[in-house]
């Protein structure tokens, strides 16, 4: 699409959208970023009677939806993000300084006594396997498999971790 095209539908002007936009890569970035904010929103609303587990199982629920429902154009953020792009550049750091403290944090509230760095790591892992199956479905394969891939890696290591 073009720029003149998304200003017409979102009904404003070009100066607008050069005021909040440098390019469309730049809406794309914006669109992508905001996930963990939402992640993190959706974070305080959950129950505190469930377990570190169901709390992440949530968490990945939610973000596997935001990312479903993000169709088309999140894909192609993604895929622009794989490349060489200035815009991207970084995208993966940025996601990992933000969700894995997230997972850690639940982790830990609900499996008080199991130390701060195990936690974190076992959330870095959780972080690593969602990007994983990310990649292999979305990008490679049907994404409707995305959602039951994952929970079904989630149920085959969990046991590992000693977490509730």
């Amino acid at each position: 699409t073009t720029i003149p095209r998304i200003c017409e539908e979102a009904g404003v002007s070009r100066s607008t959208f050069f005021h909040y936009f440098k390019s469309k890569n730049a809406i794309l970035a914006d669109y992508r970023f905001g996930f963990a904010d939402r992640l993190e929103e959706f974070a305080d609303t959950l129950p505190s009677d469930l377990t570190g587990k169901e709390k992440v199982r949530r968490l990945l629920q939610f973000d596997v939806r935001q990312n479903l429902e993000g169709g088309a154009m999140l894909r192609q953020s993604i895929i622009s993000s794989l490349d060489d792009n200035p815009e991207f550049r970084g995208s993966h750091d940025r996601t990992f300084e933000r969700v894995p403290p997230l997972y850690a944090r639940v982790l830990r509230e609900s499996n008080p006594q199991v130390s701060e760095e195990y936690c974190e790591k076992v959330a870095l892992l959780i972080t690593r396997l969602y990007w994983m199956i990310w990649q292999s479905c979305i990008l490679m394969r049907d994404p409707y498999d995305f959602e039951q891939e994952l929970m079904d890696s989630l149920d085959m290591v969990w046991d590992g971790f000693g977490l509730k």
